[in-house]
C-alpha cells in the first residue's frame, strides 16, 4: 500500500519525545495518525491466528518493522517491532538517529504498547552507566547465589582456608529387632 497513515497513534511525536527525554514515560500514546509513503508485508491467516510477517511502514522520517501473531478467537494481540525515527541529512541517505524495540499486546479492543525499558535507559546518557553496572553486580549476586546453594556456606568468609574433602560419617545400621520374648516381672 502507498501513501496512506495509521490512525490512534503519532509514532513520530513518540519517538521524538523518547529520543529527548528516554526516560519521560510513554504518557497516552493513543491518539494521532502515523502518515506512512509505504506500508508492506505478509498477512496469515491460520486455524483463528493471524501471522504478521515482513510488515513495514516506511516514511522520509519513519522506519518500523513488526511481527508476531493475533489470537482472532481470544482477540489478543501478541506483536514485536522495532521503530526507527531516521534523520535526512541533505544530499545523503537517510540514517538511523533513534531505534526504539516494543511489544504491543493485550486486546484488540485496548491494546497497549510497550516500549523496551533496557533500551530507554541505554539511550539516557544520565542513566545508560548504570545498567552496565547492575549487569555486573547481577552476574556477581547470580554465582554468589549459586555458590551458596552449592556449598551451603554464607559468605566468602565462612569458606574454610585449606579445604578438604572428608566424606561424610558412615551411618550405623539400625538395630534389628531381638528374636528374645519380652518377660514382664
Amino acid at each position: 500500500m502507498k501513501q496512506g497513515a495509521l490512525a490512534g497513534i503519532n509514532a513520530e511525536a513518540m519517538l521524538r519525545r523518547l529520543e529527548r527525554r528516554p526516560l519521560s514515560g510513554t504518557g497516552d500514546l493513543r491518539g494521532g495518525r502515523t502518515p506512512f509513503e509505504r506500508l508492506n508485508g505478509i498477512l496469515e491467516i491460520e486455524d483463528g491466528v493471524a501471522k504478521l510477517t515482513n510488515f513495514d511502514v516506511e516514511s522520509p522520517i519513519l522506519k518500523i518493522a513488526l511481527q508476531g501473531e493475533t489470537s482472532l478467537a481470544r482477540r489478543e494481540f501478541d506483536l514485536r517491532g522495532t521503530a526507527s525515527l531516521m534523520r535526512v541529512a541533505q544530499g545523503t541517505a537517510p540514517q538511523v538517529s533513534f531505534d526504539l524495540p516494543f511489544l504491543i499486546s493485550g486486546n484488540l479492543d485496548n491494546p497497549y504498547l510497550l516500549p523496551d525499558p533496557e533500551a530507554l535507559i541505554r539511550h539516557s546518557g544520565a542513566t545508560a552507566p548504570l545498567l552496565d553496572a547492575v549487569r555486573g553486580r547481577a552476574a556477581r549476586e547470580a554465582m554468589r547465589s549459586v555458590i551458596e546453594t552449592v556449598t551451603g556456606l554464607r559468605s566468602i568468609g565462612e569458606l574454610p582456608a585449606n579445604p578438604t574433602f572428608e566424606p561424610p560419617p558412615a551411618i550405623a545400621p539400625a538395630p534389628t529387632p531381638s528374636a528374645q520374648p519380652v518377660q514382664s516381672r
